[in-house]
């Protein structure tokens, strides 16, 4: 059985975490990214299912699980400042767009717009 993180100590974990890697073959929406992007840190993923879509173009995706790959990327990320402070502004606007103003106005023009479709048939 897996224990859950008290929110205060998940905040101080990102708080002082120099990147975040997730390379689960598996993860759907993958809320963690996400934070991550939220407070700061860079992303380094698995290029798999649904995180594609989460981290597009604001975190580094990789094709290739092998050790060395993930160690040479994340040692780029450690060590390029520039390229790391262009990913920690893109995750932050990354993460910005799911904000529950904009999913829920997103949600409600798709959700109208089904409803008028359905009502002219």
């Amino acid at each position: 059985m897996r224990e859950r993180v008290p929110f205060s100590e998940l905040l101080a974990y990102f708080g002082v975490a120099d990147l975040f890697v997730c390379l689960s073959e598996h993860e759907g929406f993958c809320v963690p990214i996400l934070e991550a992007m939220e407070l700061g840190v860079p992303v380094l993923a698995y290029a798999a299912a649904a995180v594609t879509d989460t981290v597009k173009e604001a975190g580094v995706l990789l094709t290739d699980k092998d050790p060395l790959v993930v160690a040479c990327a994340a040692d780029d990320l450690l060590t390029d400042h520039d390229r790391r402070a262009t990913l920690v502004d893109l995750g932050r606007r990354r993460a910005a767009g799911f904000a529950l103003e904009n999913t829920s106005r997103q949600f409600l023009q798709t959700l109208n717009g089904w409803l008028a479709t359905r009502s002219e048939t």
